[in-house]
């Protein structure tokens, strides 16, 4: 959960989760000044270009207004990916195409690293089944990470940030 004006990512930081915009709106910002390049909404995803060898955030991306957003890391994600093979193809296509409209919009010499954008509709439909697919991974998980004294979270499924 983010308040208004709380930054989630910082452009540079080093990015090793992808965001699921539950609920909310969220602007993408890049450069020194923070430009504003984009403004997310419920349904959209950030953060994806993290979990596809490019771990330099490339743009700043902060609440605007109350959020909730869902939260992946690398590791839970990619055994996501080997689950469901056909979404690993949508996801780097997505990451490839985002750090090519963050660097245009960036007047071409930012670096291409990192990881968020734009194009809500673009991944709108896909984020929704892939948060399903997230939601079954974490079921099928919960079992041994109860037994283990922890829920999905724990397991490294997605969970609510913090």
């Amino acid at each position: 959960l983010f308040q208004d004006g709380t930054t989630i990512v910082q452009q540079g930081d080093q990015g090793e989760k992808m965001y699921f915009l539950y609920c909310g709106e969220v602007d993408v910002l890049v450069g020194p000044e923070e430009t504003k390049v984009a403004r997310l909404q419920s349904g959209s995803v950030f953060g994806e270009m993290a979990l596809f060898g490019q771990q330099k955030r490339a743009a700043t991306v902060r609440a605007a207004g109350f959020c909730d957003c869902r939260v992946i890391n690398h590791r839970a994600f990619n055994g996501i990916l080997r689950r469901y093979p056909e979404d690993r193809a949508f996801f780097a296509r997505m990451a490839e195409e985002r750090g090519a409209q963050l660097q245009q919009l960036s007047g071409g010499g930012g670096d291409k690293a990192g990881g968020s954008g734009q194009g809500q509709q673009q991944g709108k439909k896909p984020a929704a089944g892939l948060r399903q697919k997230m939601r079954m991974v974490a079921a099928l998980r919960a079992p041994v990470a109860a037994a283990a004294g922890g829920g999905a979270a724990a397991a490294g499924g997605a969970a609510p940030s913090r």
